[in-house]
């Protein structure tokens, strides 16, 4: 009974020494394999690098393209043409001196007289010339337009922020454009038994944003002319200035004189 036991014993001992050699095997099978095809593996030539966009929270995946060197260009030389130099033999028959012609100078030189005839000229072509001229230069000169005409209304400094709005735009214009007159106007009132001097002024905004034809319209004639030198002031100092009007568009993108009126009141302080 002893002796079976132990021979038992050591036939158990002798199959987990067996299992435990498999299985030392296989761990080491399976390293050696993930450290083999790591080492066969091919590099990626394109990277993806992972740029972040200042526009937007969103996240731009970029590939570098690999270099790619350009092939060397080959140029083949060839050889030089032989020129092949001949001897002009001499003419076996000659001209015959009678028949050689000598060019002589020529003393006057003189003109063909051709004979003209007299004719009527009439206007009527160039009366059709003249009205194909003025009618190609009226379609270059530009319509003048109204606030409420143009399709992009004129953004006066510092009303930038109503861009696209052409009511908004217009009032904003006026105001500010009010605002600058009674800086630049001469507020002593005139010597007249009145409340209060009223004088509508007529201007302009050509295509660059310049204030032209500063007419005073209508009204007290005391004021005409000081609402008109106030008026030019202004003008001057936006023309001079790098905050500028910026001009009225039409519908096709194209720039378009604007028409306007601004009244200015001074009032009596007596």
């Amino acid at each position: 009974m002893m002796k079976s036991k132990k021979t038992t014993t050591a036939k158990e001992e002798s199959r987990s020494i067996i299992y435990f050699l498999i299985g030392l095997n296989t761990v080491l099978l399976v390293v050696w394999f993930m450290f083999g095809t790591r080492a066969d593996v091919v590099k990626v030539e394109n990277e993806i690098v992972v740029v972040n966009d200042d526009y937007s929270d969103a996240f731009i995946i970029a590939y570098e393209k690999p270099e790619v060197s350009e092939p060397e260009i080959i140029k083949e030389e060839f050889p030089e043409p032989e020129i092949d130099l001949t001897v002009i033999e001499e003419v076996e028959n000659p001209i015959p001196e009678d028949q050689v012609v000598i060019m002589k100078p020529i003393d006057k030189v003189t003109t063909p007289v051709v004979p003209v005839g007299t004719k009527n000229f009439s206007l009527n072509k160039f009366n059709d010339l003249k009205t194909k001229a003025s009618a190609i230069k009226e379609e270059t000169v530009l319509e003048e337009m109204s606030p409420r005409e143009v399709t992009y209304m004129a953004i006066y400094p510092g009303c930038e922020q109503y861009k696209g709005d052409k009511e908004k735009l217009t009032q904003c214009f006026g105001a500010k454009l009010g605002q600058d007159l009674s800086k630049n106007l001469d507020t002593t009132f005139p010597d007249v038994n009145k409340d209060q001097l009223v004088v509508q002024m007529q201007f302009k905004v050509d295509t660059e944003g310049n204030i032209i034809d500063i007419v005073p319209a209508r009204g007290d004639d005391e004021l005409k002319l000081l609402a008109k030198q106030a008026l030019e002031k202004v003008a001057d100092k936006l023309n001079k200035s790098k905050k500028r009007i910026v001009p009225a568009k039409m519908n096709d993108d194209s720039y378009a004189i604007l028409k306007m009126t601004n009244t200015v009141i001074l009032k009596n302080g007596n």
